[in-house]
C-alpha cells in the first residue's frame, strides 16, 4: 500500500457505533463481530446496500451476530475507545486495500464490508459467510452500486 487512506465520515461514525456495540456487551475490546454490528447500523450506507441487494436483511444480520455473542464481565471500566482485535485490525487492513484496488482515496463502508467478508474467520466474516455473502459478490455489488449515477 503506497498511502494512508482516511475513514469517510460514515466510517468514523461506524467505528463509533462498533465501540458502543462492545461497551453494551461488556467487552474490553473491539473484534469483527462489533465491526459488523456497527456497520449494519447504518441504513443508508453503501455496505447496507450492498447487503440489501444481495438478500440479506441487517436487522437479520444483526440479531444473528447478538444471538451467538456472550455479555462479557466487564463494567468498561474508563475506556472510552477499546483496542482492535487482532482480526478487526486485518479487516481494517483488508478494506484499506480494498480501497486502494477499486481505485478510491479513502476508505468507505463498502471497503470495510469488503474486508470483513475477507478476513472470514472473525465471528462477522462468518456471519456474513453464512448469510450467504461472498467476497466476489460483495465486491461486484460493491462495484454496481458505486458506478450507478446518484439519484
Amino acid at each position: 500500500m503506497s498511502e494512508a487512506r482516511p475513514f469517510d465520515e460514515r466510517v468514523q461514525r461506524m467505528l463509533a457505533w462498533a465501540n458502543g456495540e462492545a461497551a453494551g456487551l461488556q467487552h474490553e475490546y473491539l473484534g469483527t463481530e462489533h465491526l459488523l454490528l456497527g456497520l449494519v447500523h447504518d441504513r443508508e450506507s453503501i455496505a447496507v446496500g450492498v447487503l440489501q441487494n444481495l438478500g440479506v436483511s441487517p436487522d437479520d444480520l444483526g440479531a444473528q451476530v447478538h444471538s451467538i455473542l456472550k455479555r462479557g464481565d466487564s463494567d468498561g471500566g474508563t475506556l472510552t475507545q477499546r483496542p482492535y482485535t487482532t482480526r478487526a485490525k486485518r479487516v481494517l487492513e483488508l478494506a484499506a486495500r480494498a480501497s486502494e484496488s477499486l481505485g478510491h482515496q479513502h476508505i468507505g463502508t463498502e471497503h470495510i464490508l469488503l474486508g470483513l467478508v475477507e478476513e472470514a474467520y472473525g465471528i462477522g466474516g462468518q456471519g456474513l459467510n453464512a448469510a450467504g455473502v461472498t467476497i466476489d459478490r460483495a465486491r461486484a455489488e460493491t462495484v454496481r452500486l458505486l458506478a450507478r449515477p446518484p439519484s
